[in-house]
């Protein structure tokens, strides 16, 4: 009202102005300083920022300062747009949320960043940068053109780490989860959204657990073994009743060989210390290794999730598992390099004694889907070390492979077809995060 008769009333004109201020200011209360959207969901930050633009393509907010920080925030959503042009479905979102309509492959975006994402890389271009880190908003992701297909958008590496925890807005229990894309496919998932279905009981054991829907499919998708994350004793990382950590994201780096590697840390039920490192070389390897610490020495049992894709077969295979992807001929293992430990059994479409192995690709739909974890019993410290690799002959050495107690240094090793890997990690207090990386053909595996 205050736009379209501006020029007929002062009083108008005025309550233009005023409106523009609000718009202002409800921009910079949803987004973060690096443009990342406030509630945890890609969905919601791409609903969000399609209204900011049409207030941009109407003259509300068409300010040179406000359009340059529009331009950050869109520059941030292109990264969490995957090679499928699908967006990272964190939170409530649906994994069938993309780039479509009004705002598609080159009209009334702002940025050539999100061109290149939502044409599927025939217009616009790829930023330089092999990641972002947004360590206000919570994110990190990694997407690595193909060596072999560079121009193939959709053959890009591609990693997302959810790090971010400011309010219960659209945040599920999912805490420094993340999603895999490789070779053209989908491999580690999200739960995704379900639907808002049914109101918990205010009171009740869901309602005290941080859930707003009473569904039970609705609430296995918010659930903590719903994602590729720690699970503390079988219970929810908490949302309510607790300060949100905003995020956690501490330390990454690139390293000359090609891995890029990423450190993020938060604390659990107010007495557990808990940091995860991916170490990531894309098209090739990804490193997941999670360490926790119990500081008034109580014991836990503790499952590092895997959730895959509905369309991959996973098998068990010694002492870890194994699946193939259509059209790659070298088979995809997920493996522990440290011992003590022990592999579950998959799970798809589980319903008893309680939900496990499920994904829903959109609203009110739930397909099963292949989870698994490496688990460790009764410790109030430890260490998780795994690998997903694709080989055609892979062994690890687990007796070689170790960390300290406090899980500040470790050192990893197996061995394929293209030689002997070892890796080796410093992530001491006040220093940046350091690493090592080799490949020999052959080696003694004796060697300390």
């Amino acid at each position: 009202m205050g736009h379209a008769f501006a020029r007929q009333s002062p009083l108008m004109a005025q309550a233009f102005e005023q409106g523009k201020s609000r718009l202002r200011k409800m921009l910079h209360e949803q987004f973060a300083v690096d443009g990342v959207h406030l509630e945890h969901s890609p969905s919601y930050f791409l609903m969000v920022y399609e209204s900011f633009l049409k207030a941009i393509d109407i003259h509300f907010m068409d300010e040179p300062e406000t359009v340059a920080f529009m331009e950050t925030i869109e520059r941030a959503l292109s990264w969490l747009v995957r090679p499928n042009n699908r967006l990272a479905n964190f939170g409530d979102s649906n994994d069938q949320s993309s780039l479509t309509g009004k705002y598609s492959s080159n009209e009334g975006w702002l940025t050539e960043e999100i061109r290149y994402v939502a044409s599927a890389g025939e217009l616009g271009c790829s930023p330089i940068a092999k990641y972002a880190a947004f360590q206000q908003g919570g994110y990190f992701v990694i997407r690595v053109p193909s060596q072999d297909n560079p121009l193939d958008l959709i053959q890009s590496s591609y990693l997302a780490q959810i790090t971010g925890f400011h309010s219960r807005v659209h945040k599920h229990a999912d805490d420094l989860s993340f999603i895999w894309m490789e070779r053209g496919h989908d491999i580690l998932i999200d739960s995704g959204r379900y639907g808002y279905i049914g109101r918990t009981e205010e009171g009740s054991d869901d309602w005290q657990d941080g859930h707003w829907y009473s569904d039970k499919n609705r609430i296995y998708c918010e659930s903590t073994r719903a994602h590729n994350t720690l699970e503390f004793d079988g219970r929810n990382y908490p949302r309510k009743g607790v300060r949100p950590y905003g995020s956690a994201l501490t330390r990454w780096l690139e390293d000359p060989s090609g891995i890029i590697a990423v450190e993020t840390a938060c604390r659990h039920f107010r007495t557990i210390r808990r940091w995860r490192v991916l170490l990531m070389m894309p098209g090739e390897w990804l490193i997941v290794i999670d360490g926790y610490r119990d500081m008034t020495g109580a014991h836990h049992d503790v499952s590092q999730w895997f959730h895959f894709s509905p369309w991959l077969d996973l098998q068990a295979e010694n002492m870890g598992f194994i699946t193939h992807l259509t059209g790659v001929v070298t088979p995809l293992y997920l493996m522990p390099l440290l011992d003590g430990m022990d592999a579950s059994r998959v799970y798809k479409g589980d319903t008893e004694p309680r939900m496990q192995g499920w994904f829903s690709p959109a609203e009110r739909m739930l397909v099963p889907a292949p989870a698994s974890c490496f688990m460790r019993k009764n410790e109030s410290i430890g260490v998780f070390a795994a690998i997903l690799t694709f080989s055609a002959n892979l062994t690890v050495h687990r007796e070689w492979s170790a960390f300290n107690v406090t899980g500040n240094q470790g050192r990893l090793r197996w061995q394929d077809e293209k030689g002997v890997h070892t890796v080796r990690l410093d992530r001491r207090e006040g220093n940046a995060l350091q690493m090592s990386y080799d490949c020999q053909e052959s080696m003694d595996t004796g060697v300390k």
